[in-house]
């Protein structure tokens, strides 16, 4: 399995490896003030995190429905989503600590302010090759995340 970073533009600037049986976390505040739609997480393509076009690859996210004012945990195969709505008692405005912990092939477990929000055993991402990263609507450009503390652990 490989990490990646995504630095300017979407290249490729940090690559990490890790064997099947270990897990990924990553740890992270952020606070959103826009109206539309945002993602913090994991995801195959780079471009699809700063687009929002999460439904095209394999994705562990959290996602903000501006729309509908509602956070959802996402997981994608690729093809089919699961999407958990975890919206209650959470005001999105406020700075909240999120946390994604992707144990591959089992499932992804999704917890804001240290409680476990969703747990995901199906439609997870199938693939050893995952970005981090945020992304917004094009009309919604008011994200603030603190810097991710991610790792791999056994």
């Amino acid at each position: 399995y490989h990490f990646k970073l995504p630095g300017a533009n979407g290249s490729n600037n940090i690559n990490y490896q890790w064997g099947e049986n270990q897990k990924i976390v990553a740890s992270f505040k952020a606070t959103y003030f826009g109206s539309t739609g945002a993602i913090w997480g994991f995801e195959t393509q780079a471009a699809s995190i700063y687009t929002l076009n999460h439904a095209a690859g394999h994705s562990a996210v959290f996602e903000w429905d501006g729309a509908n004012s509602k956070l959802y945990a996402r997981t994608s195969d690729g093809s089919t989503a699961t999407r958990t709505d975890i919206s209650s008692g959470l005001t999105i405005s406020n700075w909240n600590r999120y946390r994604i912990e992707v144990n591959p092939g089992v499932n992804v477990l999704f917890y804001v302010n240290g409680t476990l929000k969703a747990t995901h055993t199906t439609n997870l991402p199938s693939t050893s090759v995952v970005y981090f990263g945020a992304g917004l609507d094009t009309s919604g450009r008011w994200n603030y995340m603190t810097a991710p503390i991610i790792s791999i652990e056994e």
